[in-house]
């Protein structure tokens, strides 16, 4: 998914199973019977989204660490005209 986080795809499955009449069964991808969102397919994709949203998440936090300097710079105070 682009431009989506694990955090959508985990609310589109619970909306779509608050509305599911069998939410106790399993899904069953050969009848396609069940719950479809108990799929192992589905909760798969949602896990791999996380984790690669995480992997991204992590990079954009080190990169603003890095692009922080620790040095204090000198400031320039342009004169007051009179």
């Amino acid at each position: 998914p682009v431009r989506c986080s694990h955090h959508v795809l985990d609310f589109y499955k619970k909306s779509i199973s608050y509305f599911m009449p069998n939410k106790g069964q399993v899904w069953d991808p050969d009848t396609k019977r069940g719950n479809p969102t108990r799929s192992k397919d589905i909760n798969n994709l949602i896990k791999k989204v996380k984790e690669i949203g995480d992997t991204a998440e992590g990079e954009q936090k080190k990169r603003k660490r890095e692009s922080i300097s620790t040095e204090a710079t000198p400031l320039t105070i342009p004169p007051v005209p009179q």
